[in-house]
């Protein structure tokens, strides 16, 4: 799975499981507005709400899809060591300093890389 999706899932746990909840209980109310009762206040009110919640949660994760940007601030310790030992091919380093190089130079030699630029 790649890296964006792990980091998104990741930080977003529990908004994702919240909005499951919310969708599978605003189509509940569309098909049960959709069924015999339909003329009853309380259940076309209820439709009513079950559309606007659906809106509600496709605008928000269209909006959360076109704001996820991936920068190397957002990249923490443990995925930065994971990224170290997963390369191939190249290893490069952006950073003028890095903290407790010697571990982190040690790393980068051991990983199965070919070219290291730092």
């Amino acid at each position: 799975m790649s890296l964006k999706i792990e980091r998104v899932l990741r930080q977003r746990k529990t908004e994702i499981v919240i909005t499951i909840a919310l969708f599978i209980f605003a189509i509940s109310l569309i098909i049960l507005s959709l069924g015999s009762l339909q003329q009853s206040l309380p259940i076309e009110i209820g439709g009513k709400l079950g559309f606007s919640l659906l809106v509600a949660l496709i605008v928000r994760w269209l909006t959360v899809l076109f704001s996820e940007a991936e920068t190397s601030v957002d990249c923490d310790t443990s995925e930065y060591h994971e990224a170290i030992k997963a390369a191939r091919q190249r290893v490069w380093v952006y950073q003028t300093w890095l903290p407790g190089i010697e571990r982190d130079g040690t790393e980068i030699s051991y990983s199965r890389a070919i070219t290291f630029i730092i």
